[in-house]
């Protein structure tokens, strides 16, 4: 059950992967922080923008989600930009995302923590369209 906290719409602890990981979410006016970590503190911070645009040439009418994901604070890590850039296909990004994923072992992200973190997000009612 996430906590009754007044600072954050949303702050809930997991265990996944037999690591405690926590997840705090915030909606602001025009954007929205989420924090995910193994660490019981920030790590680094990434902007994403989405940028849906209509493919007209494509077999199929629907839209393509490219997002520019751009790294605000921390040391640069290819893996955690492209776990963020996993896990965006599954939120609402209209708006601009401030994410912190801080998880062990970065090097070697394995899918199962992924989708395992993707459940929760997608239980997350302030972050669902």
């Amino acid at each position: 059950m996430p906590t009754n906290n007044e600072a954050f719409e949303y702050l809930e602890a997991f265990e996944i992967s037999g690591e405690h990981t926590e997840f705090v979410v915030q909606k602001f006016q025009n954007r929205t922080l989420i924090i995910i970590t193994q660490f019981n503190k920030i790590g680094n911070f990434y902007t994403v923008k989405n940028q849906v645009f209509n493919d007209q040439n494509a077999l199929a009418s629907r839209s393509t989600q490219i997002f520019d994901i751009q790294q605000k604070f921390g040391p640069q890590s290819i893996e955690i930009e492209g776990a963020v850039r996993y896990l965006m296909n599954f939120i609402d990004t209209s708006h601009e995302i401030l994410i912190s994923l801080s998880l062990k072992n970065p090097e070697e992200i394995e899918k199962e923590i992924l989708d395992k973190i993707k459940d929760v997000l997608t239980k997350i009612s302030v972050l669902m369209k």
